[in-house]
Order: C-alpha cells, then structure tokens, then sequence
C-alpha cells in the first residue's frame, strides 16, 4: 500500500468513526423524536395518530404567543447583538486605545465567572 493511499485511509476512519458516533447520538434520537412527534399515549401503548398532534400545537395560542415572540427575539435582538459585538471588536483593536486589556477583560468575565461559578458548584 503507497504512503498516500495509506494515509487517506487513516484520514477517512477517523472520519469515519466521527461520522458513526454523530449518526447514533445525534442523528438517530432526532428520528425517533420525529417519528415519536406522530403518535399519542402513555408508555408503550403508543397510538399512530398522524398530524393531530401539529394541528393541537398550532391551535394552541400559548404555543403561538411562543413562536412570535421567538421570531421578535431572531428578528430584533439577534441582529443588534452582532452589529454590537462588530462594532466592539473594531473598537478593541484599534491601537489608539487606552486600557485595552481591561475592556477586553471586562467583556470576557461574564462568561468566565460563569463557568467559574458552574464548576464550584460542582
């Protein structure tokens, strides 16, 4: 076997392994959560009962308040938290600036106090 052919192979089962374990947790649990989703019941006395369950849903005015106000959230704050974060990396680089290491601090501690404070608790 040529090196090159041999190390293709090595590339594509890592690939391949990568590809094998994504499938099974990954891939798989959303299937039967798709599969599950047209059913009713409770256990295994599971009742095929097609689109009924996505009818109920979209009759569901708690379930649609839901829906607009997560579509306000994509369309308002999504879009106004990457022009900010844009903004303020531009503005963090510029080697004018004063203090740069504190403001960079100052934007980096929320998240790693966070973590700090997930893994003390713990």
């Amino acid at each position: 076997m040529s090196n090159k052919l041999r190390n293709n192979a090595i590339g594509w089962s890592f690939v391949l392994f990568a590809t094998i374990f994504i499938a099974i947790f990954y891939f798989l649990p959303m299937i039967q959560a798709l599969i599950l989703s047209f059913k009713s019941g409770m256990g295994n006395n599971l009742d095929f009962v097609g689109m009924d369950n996505y009818t109920r849903l979209f009759k569901d005015p708690t379930f649609i308040a839901a829906l607009k106000n997560t579509f306000i959230y994509l369309i308002i704050q999504v879009p106004i938290m990457i022009i900010l974060a844009l903004v303020l990396s531009v503005l963090l680089n510029d080697p004018k600036l004063k203090f740069k290491g504190f403001f960079r601090t100052a934007i980096f501690l929320p998240a790693v106090t966070s973590l700090v404070a997930l893994f003390h608790h713990i």
